[in-house]
């Protein structure tokens, strides 16, 4: 990919000297082009990125997982993500739209008040 910009150590951004607006223009509408067809997808993950999950359906906890795999297919209606955690040698497989409700970026856990735990449902006892 010819890039338009340059990413400073600082992380802030430079224009080339080469750089004409029209490039910049042409560049865009083809990245907006490819988002209205469906062709861009924004995931919060990678392969290789730590999330923690919910592996079993009744876990209390999440655990910490790595993401392996992201799998996109016109059988499915949105991408799935493979989380596999390797101290106790199981995965699970995710939806996108899964995030945030039975798996977290480590951004999204460390943000949560209860950090991500589920409330054990409490029974009420007849005496």
């Amino acid at each position: 990919m010819d890039r338009l910009t340059i990413r400073n150590s600082d992380g802030s951004i430079s224009q080339p000297t080469n750089t004409k607006w029209a490039d910049v223009f042409v560049k865009l509408a083809g990245y907006e082009d490819q988002e209205e067809a469906g062709l861009l997808w924004h995931f919060p993950v990678k392969p290789g990125d730590t999330v923690m999950a919910y592996l079993e359906p009744k876990a209390s906890m999440p655990d910490e997982c790595r993401i392996t795999r992201i799998e996109i297919s016109t059988d499915y209606r949105e991408p799935l993500f493979t989380a596999v955690c390797y101290e106790k040698a199981e995965y699970g497989t995710f939806w996108l739209s899964d995030f945030g409700k039975e798996i977290f970026t480590l951004d999204q856990y460390w943000k949560m008040p209860e950090r991500a735990t589920r409330k054990k449902a409490k029974t009420k006892r007849k005496e």
